[in-house]
């Protein structure tokens, strides 16, 4: 970078030998928003961070208990208050149940893997003697179109990259929420000291759901409007990245706006079949880039998804590549010899994977009511209809504990339970139905398949022999 260009790089050496960053736009210091808070006396932690979060920003790896407990959902609210409630209040305290979330080893394991590139990210910024050179240059790419400046230029590592896939229902979606949620909100750090800039901020996650967009331009908007929403009342410089994400080829403004309000974690989320075939390859091309400047990657996409995106070009294969971890469906569960009761204190209950699940749905819904036991035939009746799948576990028990409170004193047998089960999945009955056919023998249709390929796993295709329904058109739509 010519220093001529941009003069106040000549003035970044402070008493300490250290450098403050600045910018004709606003400015930018080297220490994180965690120290530039506490540096002010007269400053808070509470003034700064929203106290839900963890940590401000990720300078070491989580421990694996913290993390299992972040991951942690409950369904409802564990209270006495609630067991004796009237049903209105208790319909009421079921509204979020779907949003209950029980970690396996799997899922806190990804977590910690994800947290460390966060970490490592966040450690080179404050280690690169290079790095805030960097924000020197952005301003030109934001207010006059200039191109991102060279990487290599600045020593920047690559980020690293995530693929979380998996069939549809897998709990994929519940997985990333938590996960944002342990991440904390973006924050804002606003010191008094003179020396010290106007505004710091640091966006632990930002996501881009992947079934609003079409196109490249549908991910930058998406990215714009997520930072209006949250940085309330912007500075002079802020407004300028809002404005220059408007531009016809924002893309490197995209970046340049990631780097200064340093994104933590860049997820794409929720791609499937229809996406191949649009313009997904500049999508995928554009979080390359952005891996490129040191921020990690997370796509979210279901297993069909990964198996016809990796059949294409290169820049796709580049996205694809890092760290995949696959949420699988759930295996049968294991017979049970009696009903499973809770009231025994200090007892622990060792089940199969989708049993487990099945104790936290049902408990779930009780609000810490543990007088009544669990049928020991629920696990197997609910999994002849969900077939592993815990996103239509936890949609089908909302519906069964709406119906135990309206009508408490009602038998559980097998008929009533499958009748409350598939009544709620009523809208993915034909694709149940091809899984069903599949896992019975019976193979499926090439009509079938193409369209609930979402709800297959990776080698369906050949399983089947319809490798053929994997070929896409290029610039086109997937065949469907």
């Amino acid at each position: 970078m010519d220093d001529a260009n941009h003069p106040h790089v000549g003035e970044m050496t402070s008493e300490r030998g250290h450098a403050l960053v600045s910018s004709v736009q606003g400015e930018l210091i080297e220490r994180s928003p965690f120290e530039l808070a506490n540096a002010n006396p007269l400053a808070t932690t509470e003034c700064y961070f929203n106290v839900s979060s963890v940590v401000p920003e990720l300078l070491e790896v989580l421990p694996a208990n913290l993390v299992r407990q972040e991951l942690m959902n409950r369904c409802a609210e564990k209270s006495t208050t609630l067991v004796r409630a009237e049903e209105h209040v208790k319909i009421a305290a079921l509204t979020a149940f779907s949003d209950g979330f029980s970690p396996i080893d799997e899922h806190y394991q990804f977590a910690i893997t994800i947290t460390g590139a966060i970490v490592e990210h966040t450690k080179q910024k404050r280690s690169n003697p290079r790095y805030e050179r960097l924000y020197y240059a952005l301003p030109h790419v934001i207010n006059r179109s200039q191109p991102l400046p060279a990487r290599k230029d600045y020593g920047l590592l690559d980020g690293r990259s995530f693929v979380l896939r998996g069939v549809k229902h897998t709990g994929r979606n519940a997985f990333l929420r938590r996960l944002c949620k342990m991440y904390g909100p973006p924050i804002c750090a606003e010191p008094v000291a003179l020396d010290a800039p106007p505004t710091v901020w640091y966006i632990p996650t930002l996501t881009v759901k992947l079934e609003e967009c079409e196109n490249l331009a549908d991910v930058i908007h998406s990215m714009r409007q997520t930072f209006i929403a949250e940085i309330k009342d912007p500075t002079d410089a802020q407004k300028a990245v809002f404005r220059s994400l408007e531009r016809r080829d924002a893309a490197n403004a995209a970046i340049a706006a990631c780097i200064l309000l340093n994104v933590g974690l860049f997820i794409l989320d929720g791609a499937d079949v229809e996406h191949i075939g649009c313009d997904f390859e500049s999508i995928l091309a554009f979080a390359v880039q952005l891996k490129s400047y040191g921020i990690p990657i997370l796509l979210s996409c279901t297993e069909a998804f990964f198996r016809r995106a990796s059949l294409s070009t290169s820049r796709i294969g580049k996205a694809l590549s890092g760290t995949v971890v696959t949420f699988r469906p759930f295996g049968p569960p294991d017979e049970l010899e009696e009903d499973i009761t809770f009231e025994s204190e200090g007892t622990e209950l060792d089940f199969d994977e989708w049993t487990s699940y099945c104790v936290f749905f049902w408990l779930g819904g009780l609000f810490g009511d543990k007088s009544r036991p669990m049928p020991k035939g629920l696990p197997k009746w609910t999994y002849e209809i969900c077939m592993g799948r815990i996103g239509w576990l936890a949609a089908g028990f909302k519906a069964l504990h709406e119906q135990l409170i309206w009508y408490p004193g009602t038998d559980l047998t097998k008929g009533f339970v499958t009748e409350i089960f598939e009544e709620q999945l009523a809208y993915c009955e034909d694709a149940r139905r091809a899984l069903r056919d599949a896992e019975s023998g019976n193979g499926v249709s090439e009509l079938s398949f193409t369209r609930f390929m979402d709800h297959f796993p990776a080698n369906a295709a050949e399983k089947f022999k319809l490798v053929q329904s994997l070929a896409v058109t290029p610039k086109g739509r997937a065949r469907r």
